[in-house]
Formats: structure tokens, C-alpha cells, sequence
């Protein structure tokens, strides 16, 4: 990252009061400064813009940051969890949910195949597991994993799913891990899903797989990528190729 941010405490009237400094790096020259109050998001948003806008902000190789207004997604995760979990919580199933039960929820409620061919016809391309009818191909407890191929999203040799398993295992000291299959166009992973994984699993790490966009904007996209709190820093479309 170009900027770092520091923080300080001055006083005022006996009270301690943080705020935020952005600092180049190379220079060691304060930009600019906002407190940490949650009073007129907007303006201090507009700071950080103003003081980062002419900086390079999407890392090539990790694709970070993800967030458009990143600390608007921050300060209102909370609230999206809440908010996004009610919209998911299929009535009188407290438990995980079988695939049937997923394919009922979302057929005919939320796509229609009475209804809008297109649309229909976009979600057995997009979500054929959810698919009413869907046969589920994935082990279940005592199976044995399938392995297969992976490739790395920086610099370094092909390698295998199991292979990177075992490592991140063996380098933890556990014989655990936790498979995440994840993409950042799915708003409720890049919202807060990923952070509950995280402290879900504890002290067990996870090894992350990066699959298929779960909303490419050009095919399937989702309103939360372009607008709102969780509107992404850039377009993402479809893969094309592996690169």
C-alpha cells in the first residue's frame, strides 16, 4: 500500500479523541487527517479520496482493496449480516441446509421457470446445483477428498489441491484445514461471511480456492457489486482464461 495509516490521542476538554493520519510511505509527511467519530461519513470519505487519488490502489496480484468505499462496507457490516441473513433464512429449517431444500427456496420464489424464459434459462447456466432435480457431487463425511489441480494466483508452479492442504497443515501444526471455494463478486462473502469463517474455524487455517466468479457483472451480476456499501473497486467479469 502507498499510505499508511497512523493513529493518535490528543486531548481535548480531558477526553482522548482518535483520528486517522494518511502518510506516504517514502515521505513521512502527514496528507491529511479525520476523526473517528461516525459523524458525516460522506466528508471523510471524501478525504481519504482526495488524499489516496492519485495512487495506484488495486494490487495486480491480490486484487485488493475489494470495496469501492471500503470503510462505508466496514461500518456497516453489522448491519448487512443482519439485514443480508434475514433475506437467506429459509422458514422452519434451523439446521444447514440439503440442496432440495436450497432448490425450493429459491424455485419458484426467486426465478421462475413460468415466468421469464431469460432469466430462467440464465440460472440452470449460472446455478445448475441449485436446480431443482440436481443430483449433489460433493463427498460427505468419512469420503475421501478429490484432489485436482491448482493454479497460483501470483507467481509459482501448478500445484494440486491436497498438496497445498497438507502444507498449510504441516506449517500450522494441525491436521486440519479448512476448503473455502470462494469468489469476491458474492456480496454476502466479501460482506462478512468470510470473517465469520475466519472465526468460526478458530485456530484451524483455511486454504482459500479461487473459483469462477459467483456474479460476473457481463453474465449474472448482483446489484450490491455496482452501488451501495458493498459496490466493488472495479468490474468483474467472467473469466475467460485461466490468466
Amino acid at each position: 500500500r502507498q499510505y499508511v495509516i497512523e493513529t493518535e490521542a490528543p486531548h481535548k476538554f480531558g477526553a482522548k479523541q482518535t483520528h486517522h493520519k494518511l502518510i506516504p510511505r517514502e515521505l513521512g509527511v502527514c496528507v491529511d487527517r479525520i476523526g473517528l467519530t461516525p459523524f458525516n461519513m460522506a466528508a471523510k470519505i471524501a478525504v481519504v479520496k482526495e488524499a489516496t487519488k492519485d495512487e495506484e490502489t488495486i494490487c495486480p496480484s491480490c486484487n485488493a482493496p475489494v470495496f469501492g468505499n471500503p470503510m462505508q462496507a466496514s461500518m456497516m457490516q453489522s448491519m448487512m449480516r443482519r439485514m443480508m441473513n434475514g433475506m437467506m433464512k429459509i422458514k422452519g429449517i434451523d439446521t444447514d441446509p440439503t440442496v432440495p431444500e436450497v432448490s425450493n427456496f429459491m424455485v419458484p420464489a426467486m426465478f421462475d421457470p413460468a415466468g421469464d424464459a431469460d432469466k430462467w434459462a440464465l440460472f440452470q447456466q449460472q446455478r445448475p446445483y441449485c436446480v431443482p432435480g440436481y443430483e449433489p457431487q460433493a463427498p460427505q463425511p468419512g469420503d475421501a477428498v478429490p484432489d485436482g489441480p491448482l493454479f497460483p494466483l501470483v507467481d509459482g508452479p501448478e500445484t494440486t489441491l491436497l498438496t497445498e492442504a497438507r502444507a498449510l497443515a504441516a506449517k500450522h501444526g494441525t491436521s486440519k484445514v479448512v476448503l473455502s471455494f470462494d469468489s469476491v463478486t458474492c456480496p454476502f462473502w466479501r460482506a462478512y461471511a468470510a470473517k465469520d469463517l475466519f472465526k468460526a474455524a478458530g485456530g484451524v487455517p483455511t486454504l482459500h480456492v479461487y473459483i469462477r466468479e459467483a456474479h460476473p457483472m457481463d453474465e449474472f451480476n448482483a446489484a450490491p457489486n455496482g452501488t451501495g456499501p458493498l459496490s466493488l473497486a472495479r468490474t468483474q467479469n467472467k473469466h475467460q482464461t485461466i490468466e
